[in-house]
């Protein structure tokens, strides 16, 4: 164990060691391809916790499909570091249709409002 798992429990390179161990469609070979780096580079890079720079795990997340940071936000929010709220598709999808019906709920109260001070 290295002083980064000891520190902050989190080894990203194990994760994407498990990750193409355990697919039929990946393998570190494929990619290391992918990103341009030699058989060796991509060892390198997995004997570290690591693994390598923020923006090489963007690249490995996004060829993967799996996701490599929910381990670092998790650890980030528990020493006090606060998220912006990430809504998904179906709930921006449910929430525009609350909105909409918000929205015409008020207008009919306007209406309401309207015809009792004309009524006066």
């Amino acid at each position: 164990m290295t002083q980064y798992d000891q520190r902050y429990g989190i080894n990203i390179s194990e994760k994407i060691r498990e990750f193409t161990k355990n697919s039929s469609e990946y393998s570190l070979r494929s990619l290391a391809h992918k990103l341009g780096i030699s058989a060796n580079a991509m060892n390198s890079r997995l004997n570290r916790p690591y693994y390598s720079n923020l923006y090489d795990i963007i690249e490995v997340s996004k060829y993967l499909k799996v996701d490599l940071l929910s381990d670092v936000i998790s650890y980030l929010e528990g020493v006090g570091v606060e998220f912006h709220k990430r809504y998904s598709n179906k709930e921006i999808v449910e929430l525009e249709k609350q909105l909409e019906s918000c929205m015409k709920q008020i207008n009919r109260y306007e209406k309401t409002i309207d015809l009792l001070i004309a009524k006066g």
